[in-house]
């Protein structure tokens, strides 16, 4: 059975780390590898690890890996995931924009999610949650241009009436 490297932390390293677990501000999961450092750094064997952080032990395995080949930073943040491929780009979305701030069609009062997606002409048709999201990144909600409150008098006749 091979020897397993030992982990030692620099105190500036060890520092670091408790002040990221103590603020808090970062994401979960690189809270969560700077616990598995600390705790492995103490010399805490794997199970405790696994029982004290809740990390799988493939989780620890990666993140004591990872700081003894390549370093600190990169034990705690992951690399950039290349993600699913963007089926909507800066066109198609400019065109749902433009096409909700221009007038329903015919016997339609106002657009809806789902007439936006059935006359967007794109293909794939998007979906209403799509078209949601995509006017959502520019504050745009046609289906509330309608909705204007108008102030009333005194007298409760609209302002500017009398």
């Amino acid at each position: 059975m091979p020897k397993t490297r030992q982990l030692r932390l620099k105190v500036s390293e060890k520092a670091l780390l408790e002040r990221l677990i103590k603020v808090g501000v970062e994401r979960a999961r690189v809270i969560r590898r700077a616990n598995v450092l600390l705790l492995i750094g103490k010399g805490w064997k794997r199970e405790s690890v696994v029982t004290a952080t809740g990390a799988s032990t493939a989780t620890i395995g990666r993140v004591k890996r990872a700081y003894l080949e390549e370093g600190l930073d990169r034990a705690l943040y992951e690399e950039m995931r290349s993600g699913r491929a963007v089926i909507y780009g800066a066109q198609a979305k400019k065109k749902i924009i433009a096409l909700a701030c221009s007038s329903p069609p015919k016997g339609y009062g106002r657009w809806s999610l789902k007439l936006l997606a059935e006359y967007s002409g794109l293909k794939p048709r998007p979906s209403r949650n799509t078209v949601s999201l995509i006017l959502k990144e520019d504050g745009i909600r046609p289906w509330r241009e309608k909705n204007v409150v108008r102030s009333r008098n005194r007298r409760g006749v609209p302002a500017g009436d009398g």
